[in-house]
């Protein structure tokens, strides 16, 4: 239970910053323009927050069938909900060449060294469980 109190506010906090961004009037949608609010610093700050977030949800949660599944719904809906349409774009096509949706800090890396390469960033060595 009280996993499932702190994994509901981590998105409700989440989706606070998220609206807190998004609260400008809304640009029209391209593939040429960024859809995120004022400048693309502000799309970095989204996901540094979210990544940071993520990783810390898979490190400091003991693995159970329970928080398993807690933790693919929170995946699948925050790749629906994801603030910025271009990013949130690329999440869903990432999570569909992910095999599965893991709560492990090796999972979690996998996930963040493909984006990352996607974004010509720094590759990280991922803990092998």
């Amino acid at each position: 239970m009280m996993f499932k109190l702190c994994l509901l506010f981590a998105l409700s906090l989440t989706l606070t910053l998220a609206l807190a961004l998004v609260a400008t009037p809304a640009l029209p949608l391209s593939s040429d323009t960024c859809s995120c609010p004022e400048s693309c610093s502000m799309k970095e700050e989204l996901g540094r927050g979210t990544w940071r977030l993520l990783h810390m949800i898979v490190s400091h949660n003991v693995r159970t069938e329970e928080t398993e599944s807690l933790f693919y719904d929170f995946i699948d809906s925050l790749s629906q909900l994801y603030p910025c349409s271009e990013c949130q774009t690329h999440f869903r096509a990432n999570l569909r060449d992910m095999d599965q949706i893991e709560m492990t800090e090796e999972w979690m890396c996998r996930f963040h060294n493909m984006v990352n390469e996607q974004l010509d960033k720094t590759l990280y060595p991922c803990p092998v469980v």
